[in-house]
């Protein structure tokens, strides 16, 4: 049987913002029927749309689903000697991006009761504020990697919104303050003048114009920029990321899903 190839994860989180049961369902059916991800970040985002998917009224079937998969990424991704977790299962390099996401995915499952959830996500949190991070250079993309690198835009977006979900849990303070200070790190030091929208990676000294960001990891900066009330820096990032998506799917859908945000969110500073 030939299996329709699963559509990227920012079209499925799109489908899941509007609320497009049906499209998000086929969507979730084809990931489903592809191999299990042995890669973090990929796991991670698949367990955060399954429990958002099964908060939907008439999505509850992907209840189990999302249980499965929050196990499974504690017990085959987490590091307990570093209590953070592995890029793949069987590594020692553990990266800022993932632990972030991991983090948002089990905030989703605590919420949802998982039992153990609350406590990994926070453990994630902490490694990303007390081991991965620079006040001058961002976070460290990975700790245990041959060739990290500093001040990735994914790492620095997804971070913030990890920390800013942590900061609305009681006794959150810490994360509040973290999520604030990496939201200053985005829009001082994460910003493109030529392009007037966000950078792919903090720019060394000397260097020109940067390559164009991902478009997942600009969606995550739009997003954190909405959440913690940067809404200069979202109208004009999203304005860029609509310019430059062209005609790829995977931006097209990263920048509808930030547009479809904004209703959400009030206030600026």
């Amino acid at each position: 049987m030939n299996v329709r190839a699963p559509a990227s994860f920012e079209e499925l989180e799109l489908h899941l913002e509007l609320a497009a049961r049906a499209e998000l369902e086929r969507g979730l059916d084809a990931l489903a029927a592809m191999p299990e991800a042995e890669d973090l970040s990929c796991a991670a985002r698949g367990t955060r749309l399954l429990w958002g998917a099964s908060a939907m009224g008439g999505l509850e079937r992907w209840r189990p689903r999302a249980e499965k998969a929050a196990a499974r990424l504690m017990e085959i991704f987490f590091d307990h000697e570093f209590a953070a977790f592995r890029s793949t299962p069987r590594s020692r390099v553990l990266p800022a991006e993932g632990n972030a996401l991991a983090a948002l995915a089990l905030a989703r499952a605590a919420a949802a009761g998982h039992a153990g959830a609350a406590q990994a996500s926070a453990q994630a949190v902490d490694f990303l504020r007390m081991r991965l991070y620079d006040p001058l250079l961002g976070f460290l993309s990975a700790e245990g990697a041959s060739a990290p690198e500093y001040g990735l835009l994914g790492d620095i977006a997804w971070g913030a919104l990890a920390a800013e979900e942590l900061g609305r849990s009681p006794g959150g303070e810490a994360c509040v303050s973290f999520a604030e200070e990496l939201a200053r790190v985005l829009v001082r030091d994460l910003w493109d003048p030529a392009r007037s929208g966000f950078a792919a990676r903090i720019a060394r000294r000397g260097e020109g114009g940067g390559e164009r960001p991902d478009p997942g990891a600009e969606a995550a900066a739009l997003e954190a920029c909405l959440r913690l009330g940067r809404r200069r820096a979202y109208g004009l990032g999203l304005a860029a990321a609509r310019a430059s998506a062209g005609d790829d799917p995977r931006a097209l859908a990263a920048v509808a899903r930030a547009a479809a945000l904004e209703t959400s969110f009030s206030g600026a500073r």
